[in-house]
């Protein structure tokens, strides 16, 4: 490593150490991510690792996003080899990489929670489930998500139940377990938890595959350790092996989501468990010690790995407690002491101000109030509130205005007429008058124009549009096609889009993500209608599920307002942590059992909330801070008297260290706070700008579309050409990976291929014929054209300052002569070859794997057919004008050949004025 990067002894022993297990526990601010970062440079430039052969699982995916970012830096293009992800993707990729030895195939749609929660409700008859109360299935949805991360069988609960005399509600929920997982088995989907369990499964049935991943993935690198589940530990038990060379690092300090199924168990057990070396990381390179101090002195007696956490910056700041006289006072004093931060000059401005809260929901409303009302900006993250947005509730009774039963699914309000009266629909006040006057079927009732003009309309604007709204209520449109019609007939988006103002740009991203919404529930929906999706929006609407949050525009000069949770692995200048107050934090435990428990006895972890998990919440809430930290406390709080116990705590260490630790009196706040100098120097960094293929394809298609899909996020309802060249690129991916492991492959493994890919498209038999024809003339034609097929599907990123593209090429073989091919796939017949982007496609390729090819080849499906295709030279040059344009917010419309197809057509006209044409 040429002594290039400097690392403490700790440091440089948990980097340089190679093969067998070893824990490291890492306290705040250890710089474990850095220390993972090392140890890959130092496997692959010291070691000679192959990068194939490297796992790194991270627990969500910006961290592995940034990770992958920082290896990439570190070590290059070789990193693309590695696996680094979270550990659903990583289950995802394997079930897809031998989907011939699972019963899902690859074919198959993985459910985040909101479309888990979607399928649940929207199959509750099938599941037994008609008559539950819409309140419990967000219960239901967490109790068959931690049934499988215990791995617990369907039969095996039911029997326990029946055997033990438990209560009907939690034999019904036992059967809707059993029924679900079949259901989901039937539709081929699969939530999180169970395609981790499908994967352990795999791993657990099948020896050539558990031997194949062992012998590829070799060497294992865990952050977040404490974070896992029991089926998480089971997985990574299994790819271990003999070997054992897993690399975990954590904190059990910093295990905070038992409400989840996590368990610092796994983390405390490793050491024990893989006989493992252990390296403690003790030095705390983020907070001042003040900070160090108190919070290590909060958790002694506490932990289970002792540490002696240790400062390495500088300085004589402290530890503050906003002593507030009652609860009620805490938003007047908090933001007074923000003002004073930037008004004294101790922070350049409210960017550097975060607020932590145990639940931003039911704690920060009085906090955010007093923020608007001093005209204070704020961003906020985890408060909900989407459903609560003018312009969702808006389209949600326009949708149930087109609904083709007459029974009323949702309702704003007594009158029910808010959408028409607002600026959505933007009709005139003489309209609006006759529709509030006449009942609602009634209305429903007009279809043509001169009927509307009986009823009292004159504006002929108005009538055109409510003409073709209430003709959505005869039509058989799918329900994202019909949103985005009466999106087209109000022409809101037009509007907004015109504005262009900050407000006009949140109300885009909402309905952006409300189209999200709607291809979630069409994709899990067996019959998708519009009356099913008012059901589920009735549910969310009532509060009777997760929050949905609403799309607010991020501001760097703005103070965030988050919970504790999300805060995790995050840090700021100055740290606020708000209503500290007795019976709030921490939260006492409710005395009722919960009534869709797992039985211990069937249970492979005791990973539940607790007060000690409290605790350890507030120790990650205040170990964020790195500047600054102030905990704003009560000894009134609503009637209940007392300091939160936390708040003692902190007390009782301040008589060791009064020095550290000061006291708040609110009304000479700014003299105690300007004593603390924030030395923290610039917050503001340009993050990297990320882009697919897919993505710069489109922008250099159509600045304006690349806008609205990627910039927005608005989904649109999927083609069948889109559908059908999906089909044909799995299919041509798992042919060539058979063919890569020289396996058989069979006119009946061809047919059932070709139905499992196809499922989704209703062809005929000639059609589907011929479609299997094409593939074994494709397997005729690699066989005869290719020595040995080297990759299929092999990644690749290309970075530049503050960019990365990222994408993959479809094959690479090599030719009888030795030399090396790139081949592209086009679902599509040769004619319209020239029209697409396969030459710029196949020069990024060649730029950023940059290997020698002696052709690039495009392989059109439709007539069997090979293209040589010279690929563009000067790629780099159209990277970085893209980039600079797209962060320039640059996107004009520009006419191509598919703009009679596109969503966005009516809308791109309107505003091209404002945004230009090419």
């Amino acid at each position: 490593m040429g002594g290039e990067i400097q690392l403490t002894d700790e440091q440089r022993r948990a980097v340089e150490h190679f093969t067998g297990p070893m824990l490291v526990v890492a306290g705040p601010g250890a710089g474990k991510t850095r220390i993972i970062v090392e140890r890959v440079a130092q496997l692959i430039e010291e070691r000679g690792v192959d990068p194939g052969s490297l796992v790194v699982i991270t627990f969500t995916k910006k961290a592995a996003d940034e990770l992958k970012e920082r290896i990439l830096g570190r070590v290059g293009s070789r990193a693309e080899e590695m696996q680094i992800s979270t550990i659903h993707s990583f289950c995802n990729r394997i079930l897809r990489t031998y989907p011939d030895h699972h019963p899902l195939g690859s074919h198959f749609h993985v459910l985040d929670e909101e479309k888990q929660l979607m399928f649940i409700y929207d199959h509750r008859e099938e599941l037994g489930l008609a008559h539950t109360p819409r309140e419990r299935f967000v219960k239901l949805q967490a109790f068959f998500s931690e049934c499988q991360e215990n791995m617990i069988e369907p039969e095996a609960l039911l029997e326990y139940h029946r055997s033990h005399g438990s209560k009907r509600i939690e034999i019904v929920a036992a059967k809707a377990y059993g029924k679900y997982l079949k259901l989901m088995e039937e539709k081929r989907v699969l939530d999180f938890s169970g395609m981790q369990w499908q994967v352990v499964k795999l791993l657990e049935s099948d020896e050539r595959v558990l031997e194949d991943l062992r012998a590829r993935y070799r060497f294992l690198m865990v952050d977040e350790y404490q974070d896992t589940n029991p089926i998480q530990e089971r997985f990574l038990e299994l790819l271990a092996g003999d070997e054992k060379n897993i690399f975990a690092v954590g904190d059990e300090d910093q295990s905070i989501y038992g409400f989840r199924g996590s368990t610092p168990e796994n983390f405390l057990g490793f050491e024990d468990k893989y006989g493992a070396e252990v390296v403690m990381l003790e030095r705390n390179f983020r907070s001042v010690p003040s900070i160090v101090d108190i919070t290590q002195r909060f958790m002694e007696g506490y932990r289970d790995y002792p540490k002696t956490i240790r400062p390495v910056r500088n300085s004589k700041n402290r530890v503050f407690i906003l002593d507030n006289p009652t609860h009620q006072d805490e938003p007047r004093n908090i933001v007074s002491i923000i003002r004073a931060l930037v008004d004294h000059d101790v922070i350049p401005h409210q960017g550097y101000v975060t607020l932590l809260f145990r639940s931003v929901k039911h704690d920060a409303v009085e906090i955010m109030n007093e923020l608007r009302r001093e005209d204070i900006p704020f961003n906020v993250y985890g408060e909900g509130g989407f459903f609560d947005r003018e312009e969702i509730l808006y389209i949600i009774q326009l949708l149930h205005h087109t609904r083709s039963i007459r029974r009323r699914i949702v309702r704003l309000s007594n009158e029910n007429t808010e959408h028409f009266e607002s600026e959505f629909m933007d009709l005139t006040g003489e309209s609006i008058e006759i529709i509030k006057n006449m009942g609602d079927e009634d209305f429903r009732s007009l279809r043509t124009h001169e009927e509307f003009r009986e009823a009292g309309f004159t504006d002929h604007d108005d009538i055109e549009k409510l003409v073709a709204l209430n003709r959505l209520i005869d039509s058989e449109l799918g329900v994202l096609e019909r949103y985005y019609e009466i999106l087209e007939i109000s022409r809101y988006p037009h509007r907004l889009l015109e504005r262009g103002d900050d407000e006009s740009r949140e109300k885009l991203y909402n309905l952006a993500r409300f189209s999200s919404i709607i291809k979630d529930y069409e994709r899990v929906s067996s019959e998708p209608t519009v009356e099913g999706l008012m059901e589920f929006v009735r549910m969310a609407m009532n509060g009777s599920v997760k929050k949905y949050d609403q799309i607010l525009l991020d501001n760097p000069y703005s103070v965030n307002v988050m919970t504790m949770h999300r805060a995790k692995g995050l840090e700021f200048p100055v740290v606020i942590i708000c209503s500290v107050f007795n019976g709030k934090l921490p939260r006492k435990n409710r005395d009722e059992q919960e009534d869709l428990s797992i039985p211990d006895e069937l249970r492979k972890s005791t990973g539940r909330g607790d007060v000690l998990e409290e605790r350890r919440l507030f120790y990650v809430g205040m170990t964020r801070a790195q500047d600054m930290l102030i905990i704003s406390a009560t000894e009134n709080h609503r009637g209940r008297l007392g300091y939160s116990p936390f708040i003692e705590d902190l007390l009782s260490a301040s008589r060791i260290t009064s020095d550290k630790l000061g006291r708040i009196d609110p009304e000479y706040a700014r003299i105690e706070v300007i004593k603390n100098t924030c030395e923290v120097g610039d917050i503001e960094s340009m993050e990297t700008f990320r882009m697919s293929f897919t993505e710069l394809n489109t922008y250099l298609t159509c600045p304006f579309r690349y806008m609205m899909l990627y910039e927005y996020g608005f989904d649109v309802p999927s083609t069948m050409n889109q559908i059908y060249g999906m089909a044909v690129h799995e299919c041509l991916r798992r042919i060539n990976r058979r063919l890569m492991r020289g396996e058989v492959i069979t006119d009946g493994y061809i047919h059932e291929l070709a139905s499992e890919t196809l499922r989704d498209l209703n062809l005929s038999r000639e059609a589907f014929d011929a479609f299997k024809s094409k593939l074994k003339r494709y397997i005729e034609d690699i066989r005869s054209r290719a020595a040995r097929i080297i990759s299929a599907e092999k990644p690749f990123s290309i970075m530049r300052d503050g960019f990365m593209l990222t994408g993959q090429t479809d094959l690479i073989i090599e030719n009888p002569n030795g030399g090396l091919e790139l081949v592209d796939f086009k679902a599509m017949t040769g004619e319209g070859i020239e029209a697409t982007d396969i030459s710029l496609q196949l020069g990024l390729y060649r730029h950023a794997l940059e290997e020698d090819f002696d052709g690039f080849l495009a392989y059109t499906f439709e007539d069997s057919e090979w293209h040589e295709i010279e690929p563009l030279d000067d790629v780099e040059a159209v990277l970085i004008e893209v980039a600079g344009r797209v962060r320039r917010e640059e996107f004009p419309a520009r006419k191509n050949d598919f703009c009679r197809w596109c969503t966005f057509h009516s809308i791109c006209e309107h505003v091209a004025g404002l945004y230009g044409t090419l």
